[in-house]
Formats: structure tokens, C-alpha cells, sequence
């Protein structure tokens, strides 16, 4: 080359194309990154639809077992309206003394499975009903009675 065919460029004229370039490069990469969010809004949206689906499974999942166990929901109250009857047969049977050693557990079914388990206190031992031998003594022969608590 010459100097005659040589290109001379002002100060502007580069600036100008320097500012084109830039602009061009920025509006390349603003391009990609709006590729890029709307990439991860879509898979965000595609995770959150996921999510609900599941969530909407587990509700209608839940809706069923629990209308499985309607049915059953009389049937506990008889049966604990039938602890209960129970129960009081048989505190009238054993006593005031049932009736205070229980009276602080919890469901009709708690209070007979511990009167059943600790029956031999409140059955009748010569002269009473559960009473205690004078002086707290235990006669020969006579096993030692312990008394099993209900576990809390």
C-alpha cells in the first residue's frame, strides 16, 4: 500500500465506529441473556407446575383415605360408647376403690385394660373387698401384692 491508498479516520469517525461495535456486541449479549432468563423462567414454571401437580395428587390421595375411613368413624364412637358401658359394669362390680385408682387414666379402653391387669387387688380376700390387713401386715403364705401402674 501507499500512501495514497492509505485510510486516515478523525477522531469522531473512530469513536462512531467504536460506538456502532460496542452497541452491536451489547445488543448480542442482551439478546442472550433475554434467551437465557426466559430459559429459566419456562423451566422455573415447568418446576412450579410439577410441584402442584404432585401436591394436587397428595390432596385427592388424602380426600380418598379419608373418605375410606368415614365409615368408620360410627363404628369407633360404638365402640367407645361400648368401653364405656363396660367400664361402669364393672367399676359397680369392683367398687369406690376401682373407681379412684382409675379415675385419673386416660380412655375407657385405658382404665379396663389396667382394671384387668391389677383385677387380684380388688377381689374379695376374706373379710372384704380389697381391704387392707390391719396394720398393713402380710400373713404367712400370703404372696406379696404389687400393684402394676399404668404406663404414662
Amino acid at each position: 500500500m501507499t500512501e495514497e491508498t492509505k485510510k486516515f479516520f478523525t477522531q469522531t469517525e473512530l469513536d462512531q465506529i467504536i460506538t456502532d461495535r460496542l452497541a452491536r456486541q451489547k445488543k448480542g449479549y442482551e439478546d442472550k441473556l433475554g434467551n437465557l432468563r426466559d430459559e429459566v423462567l419456562a423451566e422455573a414454571n415447568k418446576v412450579k407446575l410439577e410441584e402442584q401437580q404432585k401436591y394436587k395428587e397428595l390432596y385427592e390421595e388424602a380426600g380418598k383415605s379419608l373418605s375410606e375411613l368415614e365409615p368408620l368413624r360410627g363404628r369407633v364412637g360404638d365402640y367407645e360408647k361400648y368401653f364405656e358401658r363396660v367400664l361402669e359394669e364393672r367399676l359397680k362390680e369392683l367398687g369406690d376403690s376401682a373407681k379412684q385408682a382409675v379415675k385419673h387414666l386416660g380412655t375407657s379402653f385405658d382404665k379396663l385394660d389396667w382394671l384387668e391387669a391389677n383385677k387380684e387387688l380388688f377381689a374379695p380376700k376374706g373379710s372384704g373387698v380389697g381391704t387392707p390387713r390391719p396394720g398393713g401386715k402380710q400373713q404367712k403364705g400370703e404372696p406379696e401384692r404389687k400393684l402394676r401402674l399404668p404406663s404414662i
